[in-house]
């Protein structure tokens, strides 16, 4: 390595340092102003936003709670109505059956 080759290689160096530190002087800066512009913008303050989100939370809760129970209502009604409909296929099977008896009983005496 030459001596003349030192100097070039720590302007370098300083430029680098310089331009990460320009970069986060100018990063900190736009945090800083984008924050301040959203607090001035802000329509409520932090502790009012929180109890409107819980409040939120809070309606949503109930809301799925009641939404559940009437999925759960209505399951208890599908079930009893496919009870119903297998007590009516039931009954129509065995009238079905009765009725081939029968036809087959006067079809032998025939």
């Amino acid at each position: 390595m030459r001596v003349t080759d030192r100097p070039a290689n720590n302007t370098i160096q300083n430029l680098n340092t310089m331009s990460i530190k320009r970069n986060a002087i100018i990063l900190v800066a736009t945090l800083a102003a984008g924050a301040a512009i959203g607090f001035m913008l802000a329509p409520d303050s932090g502790e009012k936003t929180r109890r409107k989100l819980l409040k939120k939370k809070s309606d949503l809760q109930d809301r799925m709670k009641d939404l559940l129970d009437e999925g759960c209502e209505l399951l208890e009604k599908l079930k009893g109505d496919a009870s119903g409909l297998t007590d009516a296929a039931k009954s129509t099977a065995k009238d079905a059956a009765q009725h081939v008896r029968d036809a087959a009983s006067h079809m032998a005496k025939g």
